[in-house]
């Protein structure tokens, strides 16, 4: 693909087995990816060397957080730091399993999709690129903001935690 991907997986423990069982590890992959370094690898099995230059991945997994554990084991090998995690809680409560529903899901993503998909297409048409700046405030706050998360990331990850708010912010 270019050197592009996008993994969409509804089980976070599904994408550790296969990359753990086909490929070794791929954590190595994975944070060269995120800053577009050159990622390489042998395939033994077909004797194929594969090296992409430039790789621009892009991950979208759900599942419990038992689950990002065997993805992810530690903070200290700088893998934890490139995923931006989204815990959901909310009250347990059983559906009525007969209502029916006037919303149709895939209509709703397709419709979502295309918008996407020209909005993308506007942006590779631009001449000069998109360029977003923050206003003095706005610095000022978002250093304070980042400093009092660098400190409870201490508190909460060790040493490890302020590799995550520096990558973050």
């Amino acid at each position: 693909n270019n050197g592009n991907g996008l993994i969409f997986e509804t089980e976070a423990d599904t994408l550790s087995y296969i990359f753990k069982k086909d490929y070794g590890d791929y954590s190595d992959g994975f944070r060269k990816a995120f800053h577009h370094e050159p990622i390489s690898f042998y395939r033994r099995t077909q004797k194929e060397y594969i090296c992409i230059q430039k790789p621009k991945l892009s991950v979208v997994l759900s599942g419990t957080p038992a689950q990002v554990f065997t993805l992810i084991q530690n903070n200290e090998d700088g893998l934890f730091s490139r995923f931006i995690f989204f815990l959901i809680i909310q009250k347990a409560e059983f559906k009525d399993v007969f209502a029916s529903s006037e919303n149709n899901i895939e209509d709703f993503f397709h419709e979502k999709g295309l918008l996407i998909r020209d909005l993308y297409s506007s942006m590779l048409q631009r001449k000069n690129p998109l360029r977003f700046e923050m206003t003095k405030n706005q610095k000022e706050r978002f250093l304070k903001l980042f400093q009092d998360y660098q400190d409870l990331a201490e508190v909460l990850c060790g040493f490890g935690g302020s590799a995550i708010v520096f990558r973050f912010g």
